[in-house]
């Protein structure tokens, strides 16, 4: 499903006739500097998207070649898995460099279009690539910790097993 298809189901849940939940605040409106600053800020944004875009592919390209050298050399025995890991990575890395491309294209389009919609669109999928990279963020973060934990109970139970010599 595309970001820009379940904007309405997501709006309409926040409650309000316009699909905008109030706040008590109203939205200051967009000056011409800010409006510049946005459009300039979607050219690198759809740059960068690209590059990501790019980068994933190498990294796609790079797991296939792995997972080929499996059946083709036998001294590569951890290939297999490395290559799996590589396709992963590109495939996870793609969503947030989609959604920073849309979000880009959408804000670059904003200087010919003008509307709203555009401006909603593209703030929308902003919103989604930060969403993606603090989940992201969240989940390396308990990889993490639960790697520095697996690390210290490893590290004491092997000198725990290795006899009272060890401990000076």
């Amino acid at each position: 499903m595309d970001v820009e298809e379940g904007y309405e189901s997501e709006t309409e849940q926040e409650g309000s006739e316009n699909g905008v939940q109030e706040h008590g605040v109203s939205p200051p409106p967009l000056t011409k500097a800010a409006f510049y600053k946005l459009t300039d800020a979607g050219q690198w944004m759809s740059f960068l998207g690209i590059i990501s875009f790019v980068g994933e592919g190498i990294v796609l390209i790079s797991g296939i070649v792995s997972i080929a050298l499996v059946s083709n050399v036998s001294y590569l025995p951890n290939r297999l898995e490395e290559g799996f890991v590589y396709i992963v990575i590109a495939v996870v890395c793609f969503f947030p460099s989609r959604f920073l491309f849309l979000a880009g294209s959408k804000l670059r389009a904003l200087k010919t279009d003008g509307g709203a919609d555009a401006l909603e669109a593209a703030l929308l999928n902003n919103k989604a690539y930060w969403k993606f990279q603090g989940i992201l963020t969240i989940v390396f973060l308990a990889i993490a910790v639960l790697f520095i934990i697996v690390n210290f109970i490893t590290t004491f139970v092997g000198l725990l097993s290795s006899g009272p010599g060890n401990f000076r």
